[in-house]
């Protein structure tokens, strides 16, 4: 596959987590540049290591649950090609108690984020009448319901 990309830009939302980071290198290896798209401030790190393997990597701290920031976001990357909606959290508490804002908090990141950035992504797609791609990925605690340790 080597080069498949080239010239794409690939938008990853969680990019400065395990299978976020594990992506932006795949991708990177294979001629992307890529938009890495993370809440913290380790997606700088990120940048910094990509980059000294000649990856192409463009950051945003940005908080997927906030309409205009990831829209800002987006409009900073240029054209994206891919978005691959993996950011995701959990609260590993027993439903009964869980509180509501928690319950919310993951709902908003988990589901929000990820309509927020695909809408975002598929209107540029619209606008400029090209094709584009949307990869969601999804946690094994979505199979198994993420016991309780």
């Amino acid at each position: 596959m080597a080069g498949q990309f080239a010239g794409k830009t690939i938008a990853i939302t969680g990019a400065a987590g395990g299978i976020g980071q594990w992506l932006c290198r795949f991708f990177g290896d294979e001629g992307a540049t890529i938009a890495a798209i993370d809440r913290v401030e380790k997606v700088n790190d990120l940048v910094d290591r990509l980059g000294k393997d000649g990856i192409t990597v463009k950051p945003a701290v940005v908080e997927i649950t906030d309409a205009s920031a990831g829209q800002a976001a987006f409009a900073g990357f240029g054209d994206v090609h891919v978005l691959i909606n993996n950011a995701g959290i959990s609260i590993r508490r027993p439903s009964t108690e869980l509180a509501l804002e928690d319950w919310n908090r993951v709902v908003s990141v988990n589901l929000t984020g990820l309509f927020l950035c695909s809408r975002t992504a598929a209107r540029s797609w619209i606008g400029r009448g090209a094709p584009g791609a949307v990869i969601n990925t999804a946690s094994i605690m979505s199979y198994s319901g993420g016991g309780l340790p």
